[in-house]
């Protein structure tokens, strides 16, 4: 589900959300929030139609650009930090200003001082995300749908309810961009002559050591400003029915169970699985889902071999093993079977 993979930083989940919603859509957010696009070929993906000079050979569309999701897009911790900002204020942007307040001769405030906002997300939704991002810093959202995250108990802030999200790029260069109800900021780490194989040490990367001290420091003179829950409707979608369980049915069977209980369906190869051949073994989503809503099957490749017999196969689990493979929302995700 959306906590989950937002906590586990899952790169194949967000790539799936985004190809379910658009990518264009995605462009058209992240302007509305402040991210401004910084060299030619960045300014080419978000522009629809061509904006190459003749002869050139690039030319994108920001309908397709999928690898967004990823982060490689250019950009900057003060857009970061305020597109961030901007969940934090339940959907509200405002423009980047050093100035707090500006005052007469006789201390009163006058509207020149006043930041420039306007309301740019509903704030069920920027409750939703920040309901999510509460997973990756290990705090338990208000839905409980947290399992794990990518930085567990690294933020402190006193007794505030804080957010955030972690980014790596090849081991590299690590991003770091978290918030409070009242403050924001984004910081990162990054070495480009770094050639080792695996991320400096998450807890102790100094980026992190910055951003707790910053929160901690920022809040002070603040009230404290608790996160507010998400609707419902926003977690499980408009009319939420339980999808019907399909394990091991064949494709027909699952298929009419979907149609009966309400849902579209659409089948997909998978791969093997405790399931026989040719039957369903996974349905994205699973638990409940908003009535109407399409029903992905996926369909088992096989049962898996026991691997105890040959240890000399190269599962390519890398040093955490099998890792759980989240799915789309709405949903009640666990680990997954025949996910590596």
């Amino acid at each position: 589900n959306m906590w989950s993979g937002f906590g586990r930083s899952v790169n194949t989940y967000f790539v799936q959300l985004i190809e379910r919603v658009g990518a264009d859509k995605v462009v058209d957010t992240w302007e509305k929030m402040g991210v401004t696009w910084h060299n030619v070929d960045d300014r080419e993906r978000a522009t629809p139609g061509c904006q190459d000079q003749e002869g050139e050979d690039f030319c994108g569309e920001p309908d397709g650009w999928g690898t967004l999701t990823l982060g490689v897009a250019a950009t900057t911790p003060m857009e970061v930090a305020n597109a961030y900002a901007t969940i934090a204020a339940e959907g509200t942007y405002c423009e980047p200003t050093p100035i707090q307040e500006i005052t007469d001769r006789d201390g009163n405030p006058v509207a020149a001082g006043d930041p420039k906002c306007q309301p740019v997300i509903s704030k069920d939704v920027a409750r939703a995300a920040t309901d999510a991002a509460r997973c990756p810093v290990g705090q338990n959202s208000s839905t409980s749908k947290c399992n794990q995250g990518t930085f567990p108990g690294g933020l402190q802030v006193g007794d505030r309810d804080v957010a955030g999200k972690t980014g790596t790029t090849d081991n590299g260069s690590l991003w770091f961009a978290g918030y409070t109800g009242n403050n924001a900021l984004a910081t990162f780490h990054t070495d480009p002559d770094y050639l080792g194989k695996s991320s400096i040490g998450m807890r102790g990367a100094p980026h992190y050591i910055v951003s707790e001290e910053i929160l901690n420091a920022a809040e002070k003179g603040y009230d404290k400003k608790d996160f507010k829950k998400p609707s419902d409707a926003m977690i499980y979608g408009k009319n939420p029915r339980d999808v019907p369980s399909v394990s091991c049915d064949s494709v027909e069977d699952a298929k009419d169970k979907m149609d009966r209980a309400g849902f579209k369906s659409e089948v997909v190869q998978g791969e093997r699985s405790d399931c026989p051949k040719g039957t369903v073994y996974w349905t994205n989503p699973d638990g409940r889902a908003a009535e109407g809503s399409t029903i992905t099957l996926y369909v088992s490749a096989g049962q898996k071999k026991d691997d105890s017999s040959n240890d000399d196969d190269d599962d390519n689990g890398g040093p955490g093993g099998d890792l759980p493979w989240p799915c789309l929302p709405p949903n009640d995700c666990d680990d997954r079977p025949g996910r590596n």
